[in-house]
């Protein structure tokens, strides 16, 4: 099977897949540079930068006003925020736990790149080269097995910053906590788990077209 330049459905995915990738990238650097300094502040050297949830000590079901009299509703009331970790001197800022945040969350970054690289790579492979290219079946394995560990890569680094935030600051009354999106039962794995398994069953697909090819091939 020969080049598909001439189609234009993947000519044009491929160039949406090249600007993205390049956008990608120039915004994994920008982040890369503004998530850890403080451009306007010439006090501050470095920051550490990241979400928590509050909980309060005796946390109870607050009492609302039910507009329907069947109906009994319970509300709980979960605080989030963003927090800034200023330091004078970026010496001060690494310790355990904030190098093993910055850590995990640049590495789920970089995942995060790695992906759309694979991808402009593979486009790349379809446009210039020839369809069924072995190479190509590795490269969507690693794009799958990485978007199966970026949540629990995500998790981590989460889990992380909590644990360097509740050695730095306290609020009366309230328990510093992870962010509800990022706990354990509300992190959504499933979907990524999902999407991973179904790009591992395309290359599956895809490694039994490479073989009907190459049975055409020597047929021929």
């Amino acid at each position: 099977m020969k080049a598909i330049k001439s189609n234009r459905v993947f000519r044009t995915m491929y160039y949406l897949i090249t600007l993205f990738f390049f956008l990608h990238l120039f915004y994994f650097l920008v982040n890369l540079f503004l998530n850890y300094s403080v451009p306007f502040d010439k006090k501050s050297e470095f920051t550490i930068r990241g979400h928590i949830s509050l909980i309060e000590n005796n946390w109870k079901p607050m009492e609302v006003n039910s507009l329907n009299a069947r109906c009994k509703p319970i509300f709980l009331l979960y605080k989030s925020g963003f927090v800034r970790f200023d330091f004078d001197n970026w010496k001060d800022a690494f310790n355990t736990k904030s190098v093993l945040y910055i850590l995990f969350y640049n590495l789920w970054l970089l995942m995060g790149l790695l992906i759309s690289f694979q991808l402009y790579i593979i486009f790349r492979s379809l446009i210039k080269t020839r369809v069924f290219e072995k190479v190509n079946t590795q490269r969507l394995r690693l794009v799958a097995a990485t978007i199966i560990l970026m949540p629990f890569i995500k998790n981590l680094s989460q889990k992380f910053f909590l644990s360097f935030a509740r050695t730095n600051f306290a609020i009366e009354g309230h328990i510093n906590n992870l962010p509800q999106n990022h706990s354990f039962y509300n992190f959504p794995y499933l979907p990524y788990i999902l999407v991973g398994l179904l790009i591992f069953a395309i290359v599956e697909i895809y490694k039994e077209g490479m073989s009907l090819q190459s049975e055409m091939d020597l047929t021929v």
